[in-house]
């Protein structure tokens, strides 16, 4: 419309006798003007409008954003691992010879979703609240009269399996579901025992995931 207008005033300055000359001209000029001139209530809703959906299309940015940055509210395996919390790991060592009691470190790891088993140390360090899911499986050989293995939650004791045999060779285990909270620990201990041995390998393992 501020084109038009001024084109219209241009052409009244350079052209003085236009007017006079084809009455006609200003007729169709101001015609054209009230074609093309917009209401200023519906240019304001319009304008309002774009407004708003770019406003909605923010938002919406800005959730995701957020989402990728707080772990604890990504939505599942949408991300690399979301709040997805799953490990499998088995005792290294050939042997674990004599133990009497003390933590037991599964160091070699099949899988680690989320990175919240630490083979270094045998314990699982939860990232977020939750039920998981825990089970865990020793192998006794020779010379092993009686063993007891316990999973713990923080320092408590959750649940035990024993084994005795005069020559060795049984699979004992146990299993739990647990309710943690963020920063809670699970680990599976030598307890009570005067002579443990353990075939290491993939026959002594340590698991757990969450539900």
């Amino acid at each position: 419309m501020i084109m038009i207008v001024t084109l219209f005033s241009a052409l009244a300055v350079t052209l003085p006798g236009l007017g006079s000359s084809s009455p006609n001209i200003e007729t169709i000029l101001n015609s054209a003007m009230a074609e093309v001139t917009i209401d200023p209530k519906q240019e304001y809703e319009c304008l309002l409008y774009r407004l708003e959906d770019k406003l909605d299309r923010l938002e919406g940015r800005m959730k995701k954003l957020d989402d990728q940055l707080d772990p604890d509210k990504s939505e599942g395996p949408s991300g690399t691992t979301g709040d997805q919390y799953a490990f499998s790991a088995y005792i290294s060592d050939t042997y674990v010879s004599g133990r009497t009691n003390g933590g037991l470190k599964f160091s070699s790891v099949i899988s680690n979703v989320g990175e919240a088993y630490n083979e270094h140390t045998g314990v699982f360090t939860s990232k977020a609240d939750g039920v998981y899911v825990f089970n865990y499986q020793g192998v006794t050989y020779s010379y092993s009269k009686s063993c007891y293995l316990t999973l713990f939650h923080n320092n408590a004791t959750v649940v035990s399996s024993y084994s005795y045999a005069a020559y060795g060779r049984l699979t004992f285990g146990n299993s739990a579901v647990i309710e943690m909270n963020k920063e809670d620990v699970v680990h599976v201990a030598i307890t009570g025992s005067s002579s443990c041995y353990l075939y290491g390998g993939v026959l002594s393992t340590f698991n757990g995931y969450k539900i």
